[in-house]
């Protein structure tokens, strides 16, 4: 989640074992919350990493609001504090069973629409004593349950905001409306125009999303067929050849290519200065074309991640990805650098530390400096160019195959499944190849010298 610039542990304070949010109101806002000079609020965790994250979303929040006030919109705070009102009694309503208590809290709510002043907050009251959520309302707690990648959460969180935007003027809210016929609906008018592997993406995003509302018990009316997001995209036909869309697809950097990205400085159009991190983007993509290693994990790699002559990836994206594999000997005195003085905990970038979605920044980092590089290849009907961050690890690959190493030895350096590692064969009773053939894999790439 992006921060706001300023001091790191700003507005958190450590109360026993739990981080606390203290923010002073601005003057003008004191009237608007009772006369309170400051805003007080547990974050509900002991970890620093994570109050910084709840800190950040309650801070964007709290400027929202200050800002709706001050545009004049300042019904936009009350109707959530009507929505959370209505919400809260109907809560209380569902966990008594007690006649008498039941026709108190019935009375109270009916009490408590009236007394509200605009017909939006009234309409907001019914809609939380109904139980009717807007469609984004449990997508933390989901991400906070599914403990993706931080790139993958950000990623995850803004489409299924995006479907909740969507939903919005149309009135459509959780537990029960949105049905198949819905799902099909958003599908038709929002993900067949996309990009097919675009469309997938969001797919997976709400499909991901549904399955916990269904076993959490948040929407109702589920149909027989389940999840109703399910099989809602038109299978793709198998597609026939075409040299031309072969020439297009996305590929490894040429010789000449790494030559620049590898090595020579990158300057700003604007100021002509060098780009922020450029330093820093050559070691990695020094490590990427040398090891094939992921962006994410390079820069989560730990110092004890990185010794004896050894990568250890213990923890990784998928259960091919975890891997042990030699550090190629041109990257050995880098590495050796990066260790000097660091505890085993530490990261071996640790720049990456205080970095926001770290492996986002950096991508984004590394796109600006190819692009000054001068490093680009657009095609029509292509959002991103041929070459990219992702070509240094099909730059690994490609060399080690031309080198003429098995596609599962290559497989067990990069952190693939491959079919053959699917079968019972191979995939149970082999243990893939010995340290010494890794090193042979790892050895057999090669970049170009520096100029």
């Amino acid at each position: 989640m992006a921060g706001y610039r300023g001091k790191l542990d700003r507005y958190i304070q450590m109360k026993g074992v739990t981080y606390w949010f203290k923010m002073a109101l601005p003057k003008e806002m004191i009237p608007y919350f009772d006369g309170k000079k400051s805003i007080l609020q547990s974050l509900k965790t002991g970890d620093r990493k994570t109050a910084r994250d709840r800190r950040d979303k309650l801070e964007r929040d709290l400027k929202d609001i200050f800002k709706a006030y001050r545009d004049g919109t300042e019904n936009a705070p009350k109707v959530d504090i009507a929505l959370n009102l209505g919400a809260g009694l109907k809560q209380e309503l569902k966990q008594t069973g007690d006649p008498e208590e039941r026709y108190l809290i019935t009375s109270i709510a009916e009490d408590r629409e009236e007394r509200l002043r605009t017909e939006e907050e009234r309409e907001a009251f019914r809609q939380g004593w109904l139980g009717r959520d807007p469609v984004d309302k449990h997508v933390d707690k989901w991400l906070e349950a599914a403990k993706l990648s931080d790139k993958t959460t950000s990623e995850w969180k803004g489409l299924v905001r995006r479907f909740a935007r969507w939903c919005e003027p149309k009135g459509y809210r959780l537990p029960d409306d949105i049905t198949r016929k819905t799902a099909g609906e958003y599908v038709t008018e929002e993900l067949e125009p996309m990009n097919r592997k675009t469309a997938q993406k969001h797919m997976s995003a709400i499909v991901g999303y549904w399955d916990y509302l269904i076993k959490r018990g948040l929407v109702d009316h589920v149909e027989l067929s389940g999840n109703p997001w399910k099989n809602q995209l038109q299978p793709q036909r198998r597609k026939q050849g075409d040299r031309k869309k072969l020439e297009e697809r996305e590929r490894a950097f040429t010789d000449d290519e790494l030559k620049i990205v590898l090595y020579q400085d990158a300057f700003s159009g604007t100021r002509g200065s060098r780009l922020m991190h450029d330093d820093m983007m050559k070691e990695i993509a020094m490590i990427r074309a040398l090891s094939g290693m992921r962006l994410g994990e390079i820069v989560t790699m730990t110092v004890g991640g990185a010794k004896d002559g050894i990568f250890d990836l213990s923890k990784a994206k998928t259960e091919a990805g975890v891997r042990w594999f030699p550090i190629h000997s041109q990257l050995q005195e880098m590495i050796d650098r990066r260790r000097e003085g660091k505890g085993d905990s530490e990261l071996l970038f640790h720049e990456a530390r205080y970095m926001p979605n770290a492996p986002d920044a950096l991508s984004k980092a590394f796109g600006r400096r190819r692009k000054a590089l001068g490093v680009t290849e657009v095609v029509d009907g292509k959002r991103r160019s041929l070459v990219n961050f992702h070509s240094f690890r099909r730059t690994f690959i490609t060399k080690a195959r031309h080198a003429g190493f098995a596609e599962a030895d290559i497989a067990d350096v990069v952190g693939h499944d491959t079919e053959a590692k699917k079968s019972m064969t191979f995939g149970v009773y082999s243990e893939g190849a010995d340290m010494d053939r890794r090193r042979t894999v790892v050895e057999a790439v090669k970049v170009p010298p520096k100029a």
